[in-house]
């Protein structure tokens, strides 16, 4: 066992149309139910686009995406997750809740969702894309996922 920093941020493969309001929140648990690491959530307060393979919500902080003017025509992206030290067995299996604005985000979520996980060794930091088994994708709720994750 060593204490190593880590963290996860939600991706998608196809874009995500947000609207002002929309809140995602996302959670690491044992699978005991305790909270292993820090909740992240992420407020979007304007309409855009979260396009193919950018942050959608990430751990470890709270982050409210400011509202843009009528001339931006950028996409939208939250900003990356702030790993947390935790003491890391080998392996552990965790589970990944999500809570998201709506079903139909919910819905397109579980089809298309992959998670980066981050780990962070001094100042450098490694990103590993995990892809799930729909076997490994359950729903909570009409909002809400979970995403079940064996870590090396």
């Amino acid at each position: 066992m060593t204490i190593t920093a880590i963290g996860f941020e939600l991706v998608s493969y196809q874009a995500i149309p947000m609207l002002p309001g929309h809140t995602f929140v996302i959670s690491v648990k044992q699978k005991d139910g305790k909270t292993l690491l820090s909740t992240g959530k992420d407020v979007y307060h304007s309409n855009g686009l979260v396009l193919s393979n950018k942050r959608i919500t990430a751990t470890g902080r709270l982050h409210h995406l400011p509202e843009r003017n009528s001339l931006f025509n950028g996409s939208l992206e939250t900003i990356a997750c702030i790993p947390m030290e935790i003491l890391l067995e080998n392996p552990l299996d965790i589970w990944i809740d999500l809570r998201t604005p709506n079903e139909k985000i919910t819905s397109q979520l579980k089809q298309t969702a992959y998670i980066y996980f981050i780990k962070q060794v001094d100042q450098n930091f490694n990103q590993v894309p995990l892809y799930f088994e729909p076997t490994s994708v359950h729903s909570l709720s009409p909002t809400e996922i979970r995403f079940e994750v064996t870590l090396p």
